[in-house]
C-alpha cells in the first residue's frame, strides 16, 4: 500500500466535507478527500437527492465537484501533488 503524506484528510464527500477539502485546497495545504460512495454530494447527490433548503443542490454541486476535479488534475493553485 502507498503511503500518502497530506496536511487535511477530509472523511466524507458531502456538502460539509467537500466545502471543507475545497477551503483546506485554496489555503494551500495538501488535502485527501475520502469517500466511501461512487458521487460526491451526501445526501444531495444523484443518489440520494435530499435538497438544502435555500440552494439549488445541481448547481452547488456541480461547482464544488468541477473545483475538486480540476484541483485534483492539478490545474489550481493548491492543488494535490499525487507523484
Amino acid at each position: 500500500m502507498d503511503k500518502l503524506t497530506t496536511d487535511v484528510c477530509v472523511v466524507g464527500g458531502g456538502m460539509a466535507g467537500l466545502a471543507a477539502a475545497v477551503t483546506a485546497s485554496r489555503q494551500g495545504a495538501r488535502v485527501v478527500l475520502v469517500q466511501d460512495r461512487p458521487v460526491l454530494g451526501g445526501n444531495v447527490s444523484s443518489e440520494v437527492r435530499i435538497h438544502i433548503t435555500g440552494a439549488d443542490p445541481r448547481q452547488v454541486r456541480e461547482a464544488h465537484a468541477a473545483e475538486v476535479q480540476q484541483r485534483l488534475q492539478g490545474g489550481a493553485e493548491g492543488a494535490a501533488d499525487f507523484e
